[in-house]
C-alpha cells in the first residue's frame, strides 16, 4: 500500500459535514476560505508485516502518555473532567470532579482507593478525583456519589479535561 502525504491524507476542508455552512473559514471579505473550524483527520496505529511488535506496543504506549500529558495543562483542581471507560454496559464515559493537580507516575506500582485497585505504570499521568454519578431517567445530568467516591484517572483516558457544568 501505498502512502499518501499528510497533506493529502489530512489537508482536505471537511466540507461534507452538515454543519459546514455554520462552520466554514471566511475571510475579512466574507469570501470562503475552503477551510472550517472542523477540518481535521483521524490516525490509528497499524502493525507492518515486518514490525516488531515489541516496538508497536511501545509506540502505542508511549503515544497515550503523550496524550496524557497533553491534558496536565487542562485540568484545574476543583473543576470537572470525563473520561473514557471501555466496556460499560450503562456509562460511555464517566464524569469527575478534579481534586488535586496532576502527576506523573515515578515507577510502576499498584494504587489503592478503598477497594478498587489501580495498576499504573511509569511515565502514566493520574489525577485524583470524586466520581460523579448519572441520573438515572436524566440525560447528561450528574451529581456527587453519597459517599464522594474518589478515583484515579488515567490522563490518556480523558476526553475532556475542563468541562463547564451547571448546576442546577
Amino acid at each position: 500500500m501505498q502512502q499518501n502525504t499528510v497533506d493529502e491524507r489530512y489537508g482536505k476542508p471537511r466540507d461534507t459535514c452538515y454543519l459546514w455552512p455554520m462552520i466554514q473559514v471566511f475571510d475579512d471579505e466574507g469570501k470562503p476560505t475552503g477551510r472550517g473550524y472542523n477540518d481535521w483527520g483521524m490516525g490509528w496505529f497499524e502493525p507492518r508485516k515486518d514490525c516488531v511488535m515489541d516496538q508497536y506496543h511501545a509506540s502505542k504506549a508511549d503515544t497515550m502518555r503523550e496524550i496524557g500529558k497533553a491534558y496536565v495543562e487542562e485540568v484545574i483542581e476543583g473543576n470537572f473532567g470525563a473520561y473514557c471507560i471501555a466496556n460499560h454496559p450503562t456509562y460511555p464515559y464517566y464524569v469527575v470532579e478534579w481534586i488535586v493537580v496532576p502527576w506523573e507516575v515515578k515507577k510502576s506500582e499498584v494504587l489503592f482507593i478503598g477497594r478498587e485497585k489501580n495498576t499504573v505504570h511509569k511515565g502514566d499521568w493520574l489525577c485524583r478525583g470524586v466520581w460523579m454519578e448519572k441520573l438515572d431517567g436524566a440525560q447528561n445530568w450528574h451529581t456527587t456519589t453519597v459517599n464522594l467516591q474518589e478515583c484515579i484517572v488515567q490522563l490518556k483516558t480523558v476526553l475532556h479535561a475542563n468541562l463547564e457544568l451547571r448546576y442546577e
